[in-house]
């Protein structure tokens, strides 16, 4: 009897144990969330500004410029350059109302390996490296601002490819798993020097650093590292509680939260 009572009693301060760190850990996530909604609300107030008043001035300054260029001769020098002028500006508008589309993202379904695919696609075309995307485990949606965030680092790691690598080859994985996603960015390149892996970047550059501020503020870890024989492996990882729009908590905590909330009505 006495041993029955002490194994219920031993089970019963697990069990509390564990509801205490499951209810630190659904606190834990419920600040990092609302930290990435105040982010979110950050980018949208950016992409309104830009929108508003940037991008439209820039463009009221192109058609006073185009019509400036119509009234000069076709035969004048100075109107074919100041046409190849305004073509430039015509990108940088386009430009600029892609980023305001990034900036502008919201809670729905995206498709994140489409969004990396374009990007290594561009890299590998840019520097002649062979590039190609693979996905282990069953895809699933990044909430808006994981996805955002992850193709900004995605983009710095291959813009750091394409500019010093010397690379062959670039290889990028996508995996998803019940617990985690892990965006792993590899190449067969240089490398990175031992004194910039140990420093984490370079002086007067921020590339490296900017890649580790968006993981930390999304929750997740970033490593950087030498690959096997050649090249530099840039991996990130982000809880599931964090990266995915469809995650919910295991049986136990959402019978916790129910009893919680039950109580809370009464």
């Amino acid at each position: 009897m006495i041993k029955a009572a002490m194994c219920v009693g031993i089970f019963a301060a697990l069990f509390l144990v564990w509801l205490i760190l499951a209810m630190r850990s659904r606190q834990l996530t419920h600040q990092i969330r609302r930290r990435i909604d105040a982010r979110l609300a950050e980018r949208e107030r950016i992409a309104s500004e830009l929108h508003d008043t940037l991008l439209q001035s820039v463009q009221g300054l192109v058609l006073r410029f185009q019509s400036v260029a119509d009234m000069l001769p076709v035969s004048e020098p100075a109107r074919g350059k100041l046409e190849a002028a305004l073509a430039r500006a015509d990108g940088v508008i386009i430009e600029g109302r892609n980023r305001v589309r990034d900036l502008r993202l919201r809670e729905g379904p995206n498709d994140f390996s489409r969004m990396i695919s374009d990007q290594v696609n561009l890299a590998g075309l840019a520097s002649g490296a062979e590039a190609d995307v693979s996905v282990i485990g069953a895809e699933r949606s990044l909430r808006p601002v994981v996805a955002a965030e992850l193709s900004c680092v995605a983009g710095e790691a291959l813009s750091n490819i394409l500019r010093h690598a010397d690379a062959n080859r670039v290889q990028v994985v996508l995996t998803f798993e019940t617990s985690r996603f892990t965006l792993r960015i590899s190449d067969d390149g240089i490398g990175l020097p031992p004194g910039v892996l140990a420093g984490g970047g370079r002086n007067g550059h921020y590339g490296l650093t900017g890649m580790r501020e968006r993981s930390k503020k999304l929750g997740g870890h970033l490593s950087i590292e030498r690959g096997t024989g050649a090249g530099t492996v840039v991996s990130v990882t982000v809880p599931a509680r964090l990266a995915f729009t469809d995650f919910t908590p295991n049986l136990m905590v959402r019978w916790f939260s129910a009893l919680r909330s039950s109580k809370i009505d009464e």
